[in-house]
C-alpha cells in the first residue's frame, strides 16, 4: 500500500477518472492522501466518457478558477473524499508543433494542486 499516490494532470485524459479514483483508494494506506493537479478550467480530452465534470458545470464557470475549484471539491467529496488543500500553480504548455530545437510559443495555464483524503480519514 502507499502512503501518497499522484495524478499530475491525469484526471482530465483518463477515460474515467471516478474509477481511477476508486482504484486509487484501494493502494491507499487508511492515512494516505492523493496528490492530484488539474488544468483549470476543465476541459476534458475527447477521450474522456465519464468527465469528472458535467458539461452544465463546465460551461457555467467559465474561466473562474476558484469557482471549478470549487466544482472539482463538490465532485471529490460526492464520491468519499476530502480536500485537505489546494494552491493554485502554472502549467506551462508549448503551443503548436514545436520540435525538439524548434521554438513555440509557451501558454501558461492555472492548474488545481490539492491534497485529498478519505472522507472521515485517519
Amino acid at each position: 500500500y502507499f502512503h501518497v499516490i499522484s495524478f499530475l494532470n491525469v484526471l482530465d485524459r483518463v477515460t474515467d477518472p471516478f474509477s481511477l479514483l476508486a482504484q486509487a483508494e484501494q493502494l491507499l494506506t487508511p492515512d494516505g492522501v492523493l496528490v492530484i493537479a488539474l488544468p483549470l478550467p476543465y476541459h476534458p480530452t475527447p477521450a474522456v466518457i465519464r468527465p469528472l465534470l458535467n458539461s452544465t458545470s463546465s460551461a457555467r464557470v467559465g474561466e473562474e478558477f476558484e469557482v471549478q475549484v470549487g466544482l472539482v471539491s463538490e465532485t471529490l467529496e460526492g464520491v468519499g473524499w476530502e480536500v485537505l488543500s489546494v494552491a493554485r500553480a502554472p502549467y506551462l504548455c508549448q503551443i503548436g508543433e514545436g520540435g525538439l530545437f524548434r521554438q513555440t510559443p509557451i501558454l501558461a495555464l492555472d492548474s488545481a494542486v490539492m491534497v485529498v483524503g478519505r472522507r472521515g480519514g485517519a
